[in-house]
């Protein structure tokens, strides 16, 4: 079939013209629409940089919150342990303070009881009997019974708030028994005595001399049961501090009219 002239030139036209308007499309989307694409291209990757940024940033937020609560726990336990070793430091303190006041106080009893043992030493000649009293015991014994006990209350009643004396104890036995023996024995009935005086009378061991002599220097006969009672016996010496010119003696609480204590009934 055959177009007439015109039909062919327009069929041609319209070639032309669909070419034309394809040319113009391509052009306006390479000028239009591939420059969006890659702006959007460019925002996603920009998004998604950004969205693995937050995720570090959380990422080091929490792992900055984790060192956080343990540096804060840290300092919790750091200042636990530290209250605990300020109240262990006061206690210290407060022990050493007692230690000290306690040395302070004993270094004080030492100085007055040096003081007193010079006193007596450098007055030795100056002491007198004021009381002398025998406490007996009974055959190979050295144990006090209620009456010793009671006699020596009374002794150490008498001496009152007395400071300037000193107290002399001299254990005696009969002849039963080998020397050797009674040597002993008088010495552990002196003992007796004056560990009786310093538990029960709070009297100083340095004012306080004991002697045994066994069965030397009998009070009475050794060939007689009252004698050898007589015998087994401590005599109990209470001197007293007597400087010349002075006035009398210094132990305030016993007086001159005061009587010589009396010895116990010979068993």
């Amino acid at each position: 079939m055959q177009f007439p002239f015109g039909a062919t030139t327009w069929a041609a036209a319209a070639v032309l013209a669909l070419a034309t308007t394809g040319c113009a499309t391509k052009k306006y989307v390479s000028q239009t629409v591939a420059p969006v694409e890659a702006r959007t291209t460019k925002l996603e990757k920009a998004s998604t940089e950004h969205g693995d940024a937050i995720a570090k940033l959380e990422t080091g937020v929490s792992h900055a919150n984790e060192r956080a609560m343990t540096a804060d726990s840290k300092a919790q336990e750091a200042a636990t342990a530290a209250a605990k070793a300020s109240s262990q430091a006061e206690q210290a303190q407060t022990q050493a303070s007692q230690a000290q006041t306690l040395a302070r106080q004993s270094s004080d009893e030492a100085d007055h009881a040096l003081s007193e043992q010079k006193t007596i030493v450098n007055n030795l000649d100056n002491y007198a009997p004021v009381s002398t009293v025998a406490v007996h015991f009974k055959l190979n014994s050295y144990e006090l019974t209620k009456e010793d006990q009671a006699q020596l209350d009374s002794l150490i009643q008498k001496l009152g708030t007395a400071k300037q004396y000193t107290i002399q104890l001299q254990g005696f036995t009969d002849t039963t028994g080998t020397k050797p023996f009674n040597l002993m024995l008088s010495r552990q009935r002196a003992e007796a005595v004056a560990r009786y005086l310093a538990l029960n009378g709070k009297i100083p061991l340095y004012k306080i001399s004991i002697l045994g002599f066994g069965e030397a220097d009998p009070a009475a006969s050794n060939a007689t049961l009252k004698g050898r009672e007589d015998n087994r016996r401590v005599e109990v010496s209470l001197l007293e501090l007597s400087i010349p010119g002075a006035g009398g003696s210094s132990a305030s609480s016993m007086s001159a009219g005061d009587p010589p204590m009396a010895a116990t009934a010979q068993r």
